[in-house]
C-alpha cells in the first residue's frame, strides 16, 4: 500500500490542474447557460475539454518520464512502485475527461442524473475490480481498478451527454432555452 500511496500522491498532483480548469469552467458554462448564449457556451465547453486533455497528457507523461526519480523522493525502495505509477497516470486521462464532459449536465441541475449515471458505475468498477485484482497483484491491481473505474466514468459521460444531446450542434439551443421558458 506505500507503493500506492506513494504513485496516488502523483496522480492527484496531474489532478490539480484539470480540477482547477474544470472548476472554472464550470462557472463559465453557468454563466452562459444563464445569458442563454449557446455559441459561447458550446466554445467554453470544447475549450474545458481540450485544455484539460492537453494538460493532464503533458502531466502525465512528464510524470512518468520522471517517474524514477520522483519515486525517489519517498526512498530508494519505492522504485518498485514505477508500474503502480504509470498505471495512475493512464487513469488521469479518463478522469479528467470525464468530469470535464459532464459539465454540461451539471450547468443544466442533472447532477443526480451524472451521479447515479457515471460516478456512481465508475467507483462501483472500481471497487469491484480492486476487490478482484488487489490481492493478485497488490498496488497494481488498485491501479488498475482505477483504470477501469474511470473507464466506466468517461464512457457513461460521453453516452450520457450524447443522450441528452449536447455534442449535437441544435442541443445547446434546446439546452438553454428549456429553462428559460
Amino acid at each position: 500500500m506505500g507503493l500506492f500511496t506513494a504513485a496516488n500522491s502523483f496522480r492527484l498532483i496531474v489532478l490539480f490542474c484539470p480540477s482547477i480548469i474544470n472548476n472554472v469552467g464550470l462557472s463559465l458554462l453557468n454563466n452562459q447557460h444563464g445569458l442563454g448564449d449557446e455559441r459561447r457556451y458550446r466554445r467554453i465547453f470544447w475549450f474545458n475539454v481540450a485544455t484539460n486533455a492537453v494538460i493532464v497528457m503533458a502531466g502525465a507523461a512528464v510524470v512518468t518520464f520522471a517517474g524514477p526519480w520522483v519515486l525517489s523522493v519517498f526512498g530508494r525502495e519505492f522504485h518498485a512502485g514505477y508500474r503502480v505509477l504509470v498505471i495512475l497516470m493512464l487513469a488521469t486521462i479518463p478522469e479528467t475527461l470525464a468530469v470535464a464532459a459532464v459539465q454540461p449536465l451539471q450547468s443544466q441541475d442533472r447532477v443526480w442524473t451524472v451521479f447515479l449515471a457515471v460516478i456512481l458505475p465508475c467507483y462501483s468498477t472500481l471497487v469491484l475490480v480492486a476487490f478482484a485484482l488487489t490481492p493478485m497483484l497488490g498496488a497494481s491491481g488498485l491501479a488498475w481498478a482505477y483504470v477501469a473505474g474511470w473507464g466506466v466514468g468517461i464512457t457513461s459521460a460521453v453516452f450520457l451527454v450524447c443522450r441528452f444531446g449536447i455534442w449535437h450542434p441544435t442541443a445547446d439551443r434546446r439546452l438553454l432555452h428549456a429553462s428559460h421558458g
